[in-house]
């Protein structure tokens, strides 16, 4: 039996808004040129310059960067008002040399404050793009490559950002040969104490099979990971899966598959709406406002025909949905009673 403490720390772009967990310490550079001997209006310059470094490196640590590399204009347009963004600063060093006025400063900056600055641009991913935020600290290997991916489907994002912690035990145990086979067993338990702005503990557990304990344990791990990647985020945005079922799609769909599936979804019995949550590298996850339990949603999702799209559902430890959506057509039409 092997056991690993990680210690992760989380944060949501909602969360962050109701924690006020305070900003944080962020250090920039700027320069510019000194003309007719101004030095004091080329220090004011290179104090707007240090500052918008300093929001450039926020966003760096905070949105992920598919999300940057999608909405250019709306990351130059939030930088562009750094000094908003600033809550306050102080110089490290400043100097002249060869003509610049050159200033090093530590800004202190408000996570949430970027996380609003970037979803209120024209162009930008609004506010179901804004993933929550993590650091991990203190992994062992064989636990921490499958938190860090489950995590990140998960739709949180590693950062250096920490208004809650997550304490997680990871224990392997090895439950010895499969009878009748050649596998062996090995169950993987992961508990979560998450303190700060969302308290909850959360567990998840799995088993794997395989000839070696090695194999078993990363199938094991894998599979307890992501049960519990889903349950931390769900975690750090309670208010978004309370009376709905959160549904995560996969698979090659692109956009106009995306709205032809959710438009289909959202025409379900039973179905309130569907709210898009969350956007990554090759997923989606949405929120479908329905009185049904999950069980009974997926059931409704298996016979829900799109033309050009086939889809296959799969139910979450958690009450949440993985469908993965692939070109094709699956399923007679969902018709009302």
């Amino acid at each position: 039996m092997t056991r690993a403490a990680l210690v992760v720390v989380l944060c949501g772009a909602a969360t962050v808004a109701r924690a006020q967990a305070g900003a944080q310490p962020v250090e920039g550079q700027g320069q510019a040129r000194i003309l007719n001997e101004d030095r004091v209006s080329a220090r004011a310059k290179a104090l707007d310059n240090a500052m918008r470094n300093a929001v450039e490196r926020g966003f760096d640590t905070l949105v992920a960067a598919d999300i940057r590399a999608a909405h250019p204009r709306a990351v130059r347009a939030a930088v562009g008002r750094a000094r908003s963004l600033v809550d306050r600063y102080r110089v490290l060093s400043e100097s002249e040399n060869g003509g610049l006025y050159l200033v090093q400063i530590e800004a202190s900056i408000d996570p949430g404050a970027l996380l609003r600055a970037l979803e209120s641009e024209p162009g930008g991913p609004g506010p179901a793009a804004a993933a929550p935020a993590l650091v991990l600290r203190g992994a062992e290997a064989w636990a921490e490559g499958a938190v860090r991916q489950a995590l990140g489907e998960a739709g949180i994002k590693l950062a250096l950002v920490a208004p809650a912690t997550l304490t997680l035990q990871a224990r392997s145990t090895e439950e010895g040969p499969v009878r009748g086979t050649d596998l062996v067993s090995v169950r993987v338990d992961l508990t979560g104490a998450l303190t700060g702005a969302a308290p909850a503990t959360l567990t998840a557990t799995a088993r794997g099979f395989a000839p070696d304990p090695a194999a078993a344990r990363a199938t094991a791990v894998r599979d307890s990971a992501a049960d519990l990647g889903r349950a931390a985020g769900r975690a750090l945005a309670p208010g978004e899966a309370a009376g709905g079922v959160p549904v995560q799609l996969t698979g090659r769909f692109g956009w106009r598959g995306l709205q032809a599936f959710t438009r289909a979804l959202g025409a379900l019995p039973g179905v309130a709406a569907v709210a898009p949550r969350r956007f990554g590298h090759g997923w989606v996850t949405v929120l479908v406002r329905t009185a049904q339990t999950p069980a009974e949603l997926a059931a409704r999702i298996a016979r829900l025909a799109v033309p050009g799209l086939a889809s296959t559902v799969q139910p979450g430890a958690d009450g949440s949905l993985r469908v993965r959506l692939d070109p094709g057509l699956l399923g007679e039409p969902e018709r009302a009673p």
